[in-house]
């Protein structure tokens, strides 16, 4: 009988196979964002997993995560916004909807105030994977370790993440 996989054992055979990206840098995390919404009768702050190529500023995956899930949840999500980073970035082809509706455009993200950024084909963000990944959150830091590690990317934790954090602001 076969040996189950873990969740991150499928996340990383998803990555395993795309081409290394050497100069690539990114920043990332879970952020609440700076507007509430009304949820039902409840007002709330929504919660993005946002990555970023840390050199360019240009978001790679933006997610909203589920408000009512529990830490490992949130995390989880961010992981699978990771993989959306690297596998299926934001431009990397914009006739193509992402899988399972899990993605939200960065136009979506701000809930349309603003006209998408225009992606000319030169600029079109590659999939591939970074040689490097900086994440502020510890919790958040340690499962990105897991994923990544093993498929030689190196992961730090940092106390700022300047480029993160300006993307996250723009939301």
């Amino acid at each position: 009988m076969a040996k189950k996989r873990s969740p991150i054992d499928r996340l990383r055979d998803e990555l395993a196979g795309l081409p290394r990206l050497p100069g690539l840098t990114f920043e990332g995390g879970l952020r609440a964002l700076s507007v509430t919404v009304r949820d039902g009768n409840a007002l709330v702050q929504p919660i993005a997993a946002l990555w970023v190529d840390a050199p360019s500023g240009v978001v790679r995956a933006v997610e909203m995560v589920e408000q009512r899930g529990t830490p490992a949840e949130q995390i989880d999500q961010a992981l699978h916004a990771l993989v959306s980073a690297c596998a299926r970035p934001i431009g990397a082809n914009s006739t193509s909807p992402q899988p399972n509706g899990r993605i939200v455009d960065l136009a979506e993200a701000r809930e349309k105030r603003q006209a998408p950024p225009q992606v000319v084909p030169e600029a079109r963000a590659r999939a591939g994977l970074p040689a490097r990944i900086v994440v502020a959150d510890r919790a958040l830091a340690s499962a990105v370790r897991a994923l990544c590690e093993p498929l030689g990317i190196k992961v730090e934790q940092a106390t700022r993440t300047a480029t993160f954090e300006s993307a996250i602001t723009a939301l």
